[in-house]
């Protein structure tokens, strides 16, 4: 049913203005929410009472009411009765409680319709726009598909921390599809671009970090203005997270517009790279260069081919890092301080690691 924070965050905010203390137990005598001890209350109190017709009953210092939904009871609402108005703000509860749980029916309605679209199940357009009216979801609205990885979502509060996050746009939509990944489609302002999308991803992965320890890669695709591109948006976020770990393993944040030369390998069939890297190295491939050599080339690329710079931050000497970049000319026969060889070592480098990971996954497929 409802989320308990929400139902704790609700309970809280009627205390402050009644002074009233409030319980919710569901039916299997659980606690979801309260603002006081209820170890005075006997459980046997709330077993009889679910088994009795009475909607409402005064036992001891507590009123108990019951929540029904589809003429069914789904919650108990005790109030501690320590002023005369106790009992009509028990019922005021309930009836708060009965509208919470019927938009978040509606929400869930909501959602089971937004995951059709993202996983694009079978859903005609004229259907499509109909039934969004029907719910109450607007076409012709910016909107963008965020994918949030975590390394195991079933063992923390991901989802439910994200929902947080984003409790006051009502617009926004929030499920997790597997285990490991939590999708977000969020409703953005007419005049967000891809900058605030990064912003709000960046908010993402420092909420992880800060709150619950857990590092998170956040992918998104591009921004829509259909409902039926939202499936499009997801896909484009989905390639992303794969691209990012595929090329860009330092990134937490890849967003499909920033993809670059890793989206354009991606797409290229395997014969074709082993093609272009024995036509570029003949009988010098490079599969012998160490994780040390490998790692003074990537930041020499990060450096801009800056040989002094690049020195710098390896903290080593200038004539050092001369001497092992002319050591990889002579293994490969590319000289990467010249800006073409360069462009060929990177694009090379890239797809070794694209190669590396489809072998990677054919192994595990089988």
């Amino acid at each position: 049913m409802l989320n308990n924070i929400i139902i704790q965050n609700a309970i809280e905010e009627l205390k402050i203005i009644t002074k009233v203390n409030l319980c919710v137990i569901n039916i299997n005598s659980e606690i979801c929410a309260t603002t006081f001890n209820i170890n005075n209350i006997k459980k046997e109190y709330i077993l009889d009472f679910l088994k009795s017709t009475a909607e409402i009953q005064v036992i001891n210092e507590y009123n108990f009411f019951k929540v029904e939904h589809d003429s069914a009871v789904v919650y108990i609402v005790i109030a501690k009765n320590t002023s005369e108005d106790s009992n009509m703000i028990g019922k005021i509860f309930v009836s708060q409680l009965k509208s919470l749980i019927t938009v978040y029916k509606e929400k869930l309605n909501k959602n089971s319709f937004i995951q059709n679209i993202i996983l694009d199940n079978n859903i005609f357009s004229v259907n499509l726009y109909s039934e969004a009216k029907h719910l109450g979801i607007k076409n012709n609205v910016n909107r963008v598909v965020i994918i949030v990885s975590t390394d195991n979502n079933s063992e923390n509060n991901s989802l439910e921390m994200i929902k947080n996050i984003f409790a006051e746009n009502e617009n926004d939509f929030i499920m997790d599809i597997d285990e490991k990944s939590i999708i977000i489609l969020k409703d953005l302002d007419q005049r967000f671009d891809y900058e605030e999308v990064k912003n709000i991803s960046s908010i993402l992965v420092d909420m992880f970090n800060t709150e619950i320890m857990i590092k998170v890669k956040v992918s998104y695709g591009t921004i829509i203005n259909d409902l039926k591109n939202i499936s499009k948006s997801y896909k484009e976020a989905k390639m992303s997270m794969e691209i990012g770990n595929i090329f860009y393993k330092e990134r937490n944040i890849i967003g499909y517009n920033t993809l670059g030369i890793g989206r354009i390998i991606y797409q290229l069939p395997l014969n074709l790279c082993k093609m272009f890297i024995n036509e570029v190295f003949k009988e010098h491939l490079p599969e012998s260069l160490d994780q040390e050599t490998i790692a003074i080339i990537h930041k020499f690329f990060e450096n801009n081919l800056n040989i002094s710079e690049t020195a710098r931050k390896l903290y080593i000497h200038r004539n050092t890092l001369i001497y092992r970049l002319e050591k990889i000319q002579r293994t490969t026969g590319l000289d990467i301080k010249v800006f073409d060889d360069a462009v060929t070592f990177k694009l090379v480098l890239m797809i070794f690691n694209y190669m590396k990971y489809r072998s990677d996954r054919q192994i595990y497929n089988k």
